[in-house]
């Protein structure tokens, strides 16, 4: 930003976005003697000249490196481990480029590309994965955010995108996957990793309306019936989603003894045992195609007879989990709503539940 005038906008922009709800920081970092970041923002006319050029691909790159480290919680991001280091090695001191340096030279290194360190001796890695190619869940923000939180508390680098590579090319390998509300094909099933990352033993965590990709149709109310155009939802987590009613109140049973017994007495010291026995809830409550399968462990429902828009029956389950092989396989079926990620919500209670189950701490094992 150039000017105390332009300063002063950005500042106000700031505020207006931290208003509402944005994430907003400013770098203070120059990537040119007159070019910065400081502010949040950048003030700039249409680009012309050479210099201009390279500053604004400059400023982009550095603004996407922070993205990636804040954000993203993508710490091999960081401009010290990419561009800055590459300035500071070019130009020594604080890496900004002087007012004498070379234009052709800062050009042809705007346009250079950068290559990301390998993390394989990082931390290990949960994906947060949120494409939605249908519909889009207003709570998912708020869903990624909450799970980014309970992986980074456990030990893991979370990395939430919506990259659709991320579960398609073998060169990927996640320790956890977490389906944030994925809809329609979000990602291609003839490519798909996630039969491979649960064959080897690794944890899956689906979140309220992954059971609801690849549908067959679409239907922004839900309320239309719809079947699936790929087996490998239901082969993960033992069903999948058909339609729901309007989102309703209703009561919501926690398996207290379920908590405590099943699958060795796993979720025995996990927060779902702190629970009570039902809990008054609004929501959005799917319907699903079938039955779950005896290997699948319940740990909350709901009663049909308590509303209407119910086509299950007597045993209609929202929570549960299973073991694929040695695979841990976890899903919530609550949480449309945003406000129901917030800390010691029924929600949020289920979610670290199945972090417990499906992320190993390793805080300590290293």
């Amino acid at each position: 930003g150039i000017g105390g005038g332009a300063e002063l906008v950005c500042m106000a922009m700031n505020a207006i976005l931290m208003n509402f709800g944005f994430s907003v920081f400013g770098v203070t970092d120059y990537v040119g003697s007159k070019d910065t970041l400081h502010y949040g923002a950048t003030v700039a006319k249409a680009p012309r000249d050479p210099m201009s050029r390279m500053a604004c691909r400059r400023l982009g790159l550095r603004l996407a490196e922070f993205v990636g480290y804040y954000i993203m919680h993508r710490p091999e991001t960081h401009p010290m481990m990419v561009s800055k280091r590459r300035d500071l090695k070019q130009f020594g001191a604080v890496g900004i480029p002087p007012r004498s340096a070379d234009p052709s030279e800062l050009e042809r290194m705007s346009l250079e590309p950068l290559r990301l360190q390998d993390n394989s001796g990082m931390r290990p890695t949960a994906l947060i994965f949120t494409r939605m190619a249908d519909y889009v869940h207003d709570s998912t923000p708020a869903a990624a955010a909450r799970c980014a939180s309970l992986a980074e508390r456990r030990g893991y680098l979370a990395v939430v995108s919506s990259d659709a590579s991320f579960l398609e090319d073998p060169k990927y390998k996640w320790d956890v996957v977490v389906l944030v509300n994925i809809s329609g094909e979000a990602f291609n099933p003839e490519k798909e990793t996630l039969t491979a990352h649960i064959a080897e033993g690794r944890g899956v965590l689906g979140v309220h309306a992954c059971l609801a990709s690849f549908l067959d149709g679409e239907d922004a109310s839900g309320a239309k019936p719809l079947e699936h155009n790929t087996s490998l939802i239901a082969d993960m987590f033992g069903a999948h989603f058909v339609n729901h009613p309007p989102p309703l109140t209703t009561t919501v049973y926690v398996e207290s003894s379920a908590v405590r017994e099943a699958l060795g007495g796993i979720f025995a010291s996990s927060p779902a045992a702190a629970l009570d026995d039902e809990y008054t809830h609004h929501d959005e409550y799917f319907n699903f195609d079938r039955q779950l399968p005896d290997d699948a462990v319940v740990l909350a429902r709901v009663k049909e007879e308590l509303y209407e828009g119910g086509t299950m029956g007597a045993d209609h389950p929202m929570v549960w989990c299973r073991l694929r092989g040695t695979a841990p396989v976890f899903y919530c079926g609550l949480g449309h709503f945003d406000a129901l990620y917030e800390p010691d919500t029924l929600v949020s209670t289920f979610l670290e539940t199945g972090f417990n189950f499906c992320a190993p701490d390793v805080r300590f094992s290293r």
